[in-house]
């Protein structure tokens, strides 16, 4: 991890129906059909993540990142590269964020933030 001072929080695609979160939170969300849309840290302080599979008729993952206002940067430094299956195919884009270890991960849906 080298470039990072803390152990942070790295977000990816895997299979065609999860996404995988390693880190601060360790976990994983069924996202089958649907896209995932995350909030890392507040309303006030953070970042938005969305994971998606399988849009425009192709069998690929694709990741939105998102202020949580236009007048509030993101708080913290970001890598994005390519997660590496066990098979040894880049599978999906890989967002690595230098949060601290009490940042909160919340699952957005319907424009409310559910805890996971």
């Amino acid at each position: 991890m080298g470039l990072f001072r803390r152990k942070g929080l790295k977000i990816f695609g895997c299979s065609d129906d999860l996404v995988e979160l390693r880190g601060v939170v360790d976990n994983e969300i069924g996202c089958f059909d649907e896209d995932v849309k995350l909030r890392i840290g507040t309303e006030h302080k953070g970042l938005y993540v969305t994971m998606k599979f399988g849009r425009n008729s192709t069998p690929t993952w694709s990741m939105e990142i998102e202020q949580i206002d236009e007048n509030t940067p993101i708080p913290w430094d970001c890598l994005l590269g390519q997660y590496k299956s066990h098979y040894g195919n880049t599978y999906s884009p890989l967002l690595h964020i230098d949060c601290p270890s009490r940042t909160t991960v919340m699952r957005m849906e319907d424009g409310r933030a559910h805890p996971l």
